[in-house]
């Protein structure tokens, strides 16, 4: 017999990788760019808690070497999680990844 409660986190963690790699997939596919969902992440969005890394690096012709050294370019941490940017952060982010405020 299992736990209710490690049944439920499980099924959420789930659920939340589910979510996460189908915006991967959205952005490596094209139907959306990544610097858009930066832009517009809100608290409670799975852009929100995402690793910034993670959804630049989808993005069709996005290096991995060339994506870190336009973040360390930018001083902002490749492990960030989008939702720890400043408005500043984002803003550069979104122009670098050719959002709708590029």
């Amino acid at each position: 017999m299992t736990d209710p409660a490690f049944d439920r986190a499980v099924a959420w963690v789930a659920a939340h990788r589910a979510e996460r790699n189908a915006v991967v997939d959205r952005i490596s596919t094209g139907e959306q760019r990544a610097g858009d969902l930066i832009e517009s992440a809100r608290p409670g969005d799975i852009v929100w808690t995402t690793r910034l890394l993670v959804l630049l690096e989808a993005a069709p012709g996005a290096s991995k070497i060339g994506t870190r050294r336009r973040l360390a370019s930018l001083d902002i941490d490749e492990m960030s999680l989008v939702g720890d940017l400043s408005d500043d952060q984002r803003r550069q982010v979104t122009a670098a990844a050719g959002g709708a405020g590029a």
